[in-house]
């Protein structure tokens, strides 16, 4: 588009930008954000579930994160857990603002829970590292299958 007709058309876009700024569904159709990749939309919609289980259920980070990279990403199983905790750190700080506004923490067990989880999570990570990725992907099955039947029955 040149300068001449993005004058007059309106556009307050000159020179080389005037042809950028233009959205390929019409000459008149200014685009004002570009569009999202479909990797970034399966990103966000994850996130999104993650965050709203965390906050209904107290989970979100190896129940929803971790599968959903792995079957709509193909993420390895350890990258997946490990981006998985990444995340969980700031969606755990604001589920517990959000559920401490309400009254619904405990922070002296939380602290009584910490230590022993710390020590859990770095024996977990060197654990993951040595068991094949298949049979680590078959124990999380089983525990998630095994939690649903407990949930239920």
């Amino acid at each position: 588009m040149s300068q001449r007709i993005a004058a007059c058309e309106g556009f307050a876009v000159t020179g080389r930008n005037a042809a950028a700024s233009v959205s390929a569904v019409g000459a008149g159709t200014v685009r004002s954000m570009p569009a999202m990749s479909p990797r970034l939309l399966r990103l966000a919609a994850i996130g999104t579930l993650a965050g709203t289980f965390s906050a209904l259920f107290g989970v979100g980070g190896g129940t929803i994160i971790v599968p959903l990279l792995i079957l709509w990403l193909g993420h390895q199983e350890r990258e997946a857990t490990g981006t998985s905790l990444a995340a969980i750190v700031l969606i755990a700080l604001f589920g517990v603002a959000g559920h401490g506004a309400f009254g619904n923490v405990d922070v002296a067990k939380g602290l009584l829970i910490t230590p022993p989880a710390v020590v859990g999570v770095i024996a977990g990570t060197a654990l993951q590292q040595r068991v094949p990725e298949r049979a680590v992907s078959a124990m999380f099955a089983l525990l998630l299958v095994a939690s649903a039947a407990v949930l239920v029955f």
